[in-house]
């Protein structure tokens, strides 16, 4: 096959689903003190939003319209926007509950902090690339990447940036190595992804500032129960 005809497959949805899912399962999960009226509306906007996404890719990522890319890209960013609202809460009540509220306190934030790396490895997939049926039908070297991958060096199709020239390759990232990306993001581990535009810095940096900001929450709030 020659090198312009070559193009990555359509990606399955069942892992981003499955992401979501989980994350609206463990967001709605949480205790009850965590505003629950707009909690309650937020999962509800959130499930309405993502039934007509899988019904319109049931098998793979092959189809958009732009109502699904804004209803794609609007549900992962309000789902990681509300968690961090939550993320602020739950801090707020643990540095300010004593005794034995704490230690629901303390789930919740795992849940949290869970439905955290779930949420941005959804948001690092939808806008990378604009997004992953876009990533698939545009799929050339550089195609404006977010984020640079080791596999994005494909020897053998290489060309460079911005060249015209720029082949189609046969691998593209899929959610779970935006997932991946998520948690050494999170870890501040090396992943071999390299964010390459400044949106995608900036969502970085919010995810990991954020993380370590509730951490240093709960270890203090740990070590004061402890005294």
């Amino acid at each position: 096959m020659s090198l312009p005809d070559r193009r990555a497959p359509a990606e399955h949805p069942a892992w981003p689903v499955l992401a979501y899912a989980v994350a609206l399962a463990l967001f709605a999960a949480l205790p009850v003190e965590l505003a629950p009226l707009a909690r309650a509306a937020v999962l509800f906007a959130l499930v309405a939003v993502g039934i007509p996404l899988v019904l319109l890719n049931p098998r793979r990522l092959e189809r958009e319209t732009r109502w699904s890319r804004v209803l794609a890209r609007g549900a992962v960013l309000v789902l990681a926007a509300a968690n961090l609202a939550a993320m602020g809460l739950v801090s707020w009540l643990l540095l300010a509950t004593t005794g034995a509220g704490a230690g629901r306190l303390f789930l919740a934030a795992l849940q949290i902090a869970v439905i955290h790396v779930l949420a941005f490895g959804l948001v690092y997939w939808d806008v990378d690339r604009d997004g992953p049926v876009a990533r698939r039908l545009h799929g050339r070297w550089p195609g404006r990447p977010d984020f640079l991958f080791s596999r994005d060096i494909d020897h053998s199709g290489y060309r460079p940036e911005g060249s015209r020239a720029a082949a189609r390759r046969t691998w593209m990232p899929a959610y779970l190595d935006y997932l991946r990306l998520a948690l050494s993001t999170l870890l501040l581990l090396p992943g071999g992804t390299t964010p390459a535009s400044p949106r995608a810095k900036a969502l970085t940096i919010v995810e990991a500032f954020t993380f370590f900001a509730l951490a240093g929450v709960v270890v203090v709030r740990a070590i004061a129960l402890a005294l």
